[in-house]
């Protein structure tokens, strides 16, 4: 192969990979355009729920101590109707341990709006295990 045809084989290779990584910039323009984040409805909360009962757990036959965090979804007669981990203990059965307790034992008043109208809303709810809440000053 002579000096020519290399530099016209590396004109070749470099215009195909140019095709190529433009080709593939444009695509994932695109699908970063469709993935976009919708905006959520915001609504104005005239009272958030409160709570009327909740339950730590208090067992020395969980090695657990610390607590963990979830993201309670209250429905409109105060009900938790589902819940996510949204600060974890490392620990899948005690994170789902946490998820049942607030499920089934926690209770609250629904939220209201600013008509006084009970609405649905997000709480965050932290579950202690093993030990004593930590409160703000």
């Amino acid at each position: 192969m002579t000096q020519a045809e290399r530099l016209t084989m590396k004109i070749w290779v470099g215009a195909i990979l140019a095709v190529f990584f433009l080709a593939v910039s444009a695509a994932s323009v695109s699908c970063a355009e469709e993935q976009a984040p919708k905006q959520l409805e915001r609504i104005t909360i005239g009272q958030p729920p409160r709570v009327l009962h909740f339950e730590h757990v208090q067992d020395k036959s969980i090695s657990y101590e610390g607590y963990v965090v979830l993201m309670a979804h209250v429905d409109e007669q105060g009900h938790v109707v589902s819940t996510r981990v949204t600060h974890s203990s490392g620990d899948g059965n005690v994170d789902r341990m946490a998820c049942r307790v607030v499920m089934e034992q926690w209770k609250f008043t629904p939220a209201l709006d600013v008509d006084g109208r009970p609405m649905p809303c997000n709480v965050m709810c932290q579950v202690y295990f093993n030990m004593e809440p930590k409160h703000r000053k």
